[in-house]
């Protein structure tokens, strides 16, 4: 059994846990604090020149009239530092820290980095603000906001873009709540706490540096099965982990990323993946990220400037649409087996072509439920999907062919039989295929003409001029230009050794190969294995000009040399 903690100890821990955070409050000053203690404000700068900026929700960002000393900026910026155990000084000027007690996220900036010490403290999120209050304050519409409450229920993986204080957490945060209503396992995870997910079933995970970063926490969160994977922002080398979640099976994950744009924050996942991937996977970004919310504005003048939806990728570009204008397509009820089974010709398929089933196959189910079909082509016959079209080929009648049914009858396909013509495939109008009977146009021309019927067996007058005629000589040139056949006839007594360079392509000056590839590696061994480099280029100088030399006085003189070598009697006559 777990043991409880007493109410006494609860609440000695509370006092000590706002004891520290007034102690923290009071260190930084009274002007930082009231400043923390007001609803309004978002954040506190302190720039280098000593002035100290706040940011309201209510009117922006403003100086606050005052000055802090330098010495007081940094005894901040060192006072957070040992609250978060963290080291910061000359050579190390730098330091990003979230307060425990609040989950306010610091960053503070020490000298030689900047002039003078400066930092911005930002609040956490006190609540969470409603899709309604977006509304009722103007920041977006109510069309927005249905399309956004059914983009959620839809399962759609939501991709919001912004500039930095523009809103993106606290929209998310109401999406978010959107989720929780749901009751699907939710997976968050985040640089610095600021998320807040009201569902029951939810990892928190978050990152530390020089432990766990943002790649490894995407890869392990596909095995602790998630209904969806939300991730704070994707500012590295985690968005192709997160678009390969996204895209496997986890969707109506939300996400935020830094762009002026919808299709900047695309472009911007390219970028983010190129540091990871040599080339980026468009398709399964476009394939992946479903809607795109681009938030625009700080404070009260913040508003939703487009929601846009991935359409796809068409080898170009991304294809982006208004979303209020293609809003998501009703899903259509399931038809009966029976009646389909009735009108149809085949057990398996509808006139429309698609599957009518209880359980349809997936890809008829996705177009039913996510293509939008035009209303003419409603009406037509489409055909039979690929998990079931084998059921169907025999009986089916084919139509117009296309390059790729001629490719597949040429490699082996056996034909379809049409009823209505000879035993055959595709139309009858051509002359020359064994796989046609000639249709009427063609039988009057040969009959005009008074052509013989085309015999598959039959070797014409060119095939046998170009396969009997022209491809020997063909191939003799061939191999006479690559040396491959010799001359036909010697005739003895007037063989005569010419120089090198006057039957072979002029390669080394007209050395011999053996002996320059021996000249150069003795070279190589002195220039660079001893580190000789002015005797070894003089040694390969005057070994490859002997050589030269001899085989201008002598073609054969390596030949001559070994011989009088291996036989040395021959040398003292």
């Amino acid at each position: 059994m777990s043991a409880r903690v007493p109410i006494e100890g609860q609440s000695m821990t509370a006092t000590s846990l706002d004891r520290r955070i007034q102690m923290l409050r009071t260190a930084m000053g009274p002007l930082i604090a009231a400043a923390l203690e007001d609803p309004d404000v978002v954040e506190v700068m302190l720039n280098p020149d000593r002035t100290l900026w706040v940011d309201r929700l209510s009117s922006g960002r403003a100086p606050m009239g005052v000055e802090l000393p330098d010495a007081d900026g940094e005894r901040i910026i060192r006072l957070v530092a040992a609250h978060v155990g963290a080291e910061v000084h000359r050579g190390q000027p730098l330091l990003s820290a979230e307060l425990p007690e609040t989950g306010e996220r610091f960053e503070g900036i020490l000298p030689p980095a900047a002039p003078g010490p400066a930092f911005a403290l930002r609040k956490r999120a006190i609540g969470v603000i409603p899709l309604e209050r977006y509304v009722i304050d103007g920041m977006m519409t109510s069309a927005q906001a249905g399309f956004l409450v059914r983009a959620v229920r839809e399962r759609q993986n939501v991709l919001i873009v912004g500039a930095t204080s523009s809103g993106k957490t606290t929209l998310a945060n109401a999406l978010l709540a959107e989720i929780a209503a749901t009751g699907d396992r939710v997976l968050v995870l985040e640089d610095t706490v600021e998320l807040q997910c009201a569902a029951r079933d939810h990892v928190p995970l978050r990152t530390r540096a020089g432990v766990v970063s943002m790649t490894e926490l995407v890869r392990s969160s596909m095995r602790l099965r998630p209904d969806r994977v939300v991730v704070g922002e994707v500012r590295g080398a985690e968005a192709l982990d997160l678009i390969k979640v996204w895209g496997t099976g986890h969707p109506g994950g939300i996400a935020t990323i830094h762009a002026g744009s919808a299709l900047g924050a695309l472009l911007r996942l390219e970028q983010l993946i190129l540091e990871v991937a040599v080339n980026p996977p468009r398709a399964l970004i476009a394939e992946a990220v479903n809607v795109v919310i681009h938030i625009a504005g700080r404070g009260r003048k913040r508003r939703i400037e487009s929601i846009a939806r991935v359409v796809g990728f068409d080898g170009v570009g991304y294809q982006l649409a208004d979303a209020l204008e293609t809003p998501f397509p009703e899903l259509p009820p399931l038809p009966n087996a029976a009646p389909a089974a009735a009108t149809s010709s085949s057990p398996s398929l509808n006139p429309s072509g698609n599957c009518h089933d209880a359980r349809p196959c997936f890809p008829c189910f996705r177009k039913s439920a996510f293509a939008p079909v035009h209303p003419r082509a409603a009406a037509l016959p489409g055909p039979p999907c690929g998990a079931r079209a084998a059921a169907g080929r025999a009986a089916a009648v084919p139509g117009r062919n296309r390059a790729g049914r001629r490719f597949l009858d040429a490699v082996g396909r056996p034909a379809a039989i049409h009823p209505r013509l000879h035993p055959g495939a595709g139309g009858a109008h051509r002359r020359g295929h064994h796989h046609h009977r000639h249709g009427p146009r063609a039988r009057l021309r040969r009959h005009v003409r008074r052509i013989p019927q085309a015999d598959p067996d039959r070797l014409r007058s060119v095939h046998r001029l170009c396969g009997f005629e022209l491809l020997p000589v063909v191939l003799q040139l061939l191999r006479r230009g690559r040396r491959m056949s010799a001359p036909d006839t010697f005739v003895a007594g007037f063989e005569v050794p010419l120089h090198r360079s006057l039957t072979e392509p002029i390669l080394l000056g007209g050395a011999p190969r053996t002996m320059a590839i021996a000249n150069g590696t003795l070279a190589a061994a002195v220039g660079l294995g001893l580190q000789l480099w002015i005797p070894g280029v003089v040694l390969w100088i005057v070994g490859h000009s002997l050589a030269v030399w001899g085989a201008r006085v002598d073609p054969q003189f390596m030949q001559v040399f070994a011989r009088h070598i291996k036989h040395r009697p021959l040398l003292d006559v």
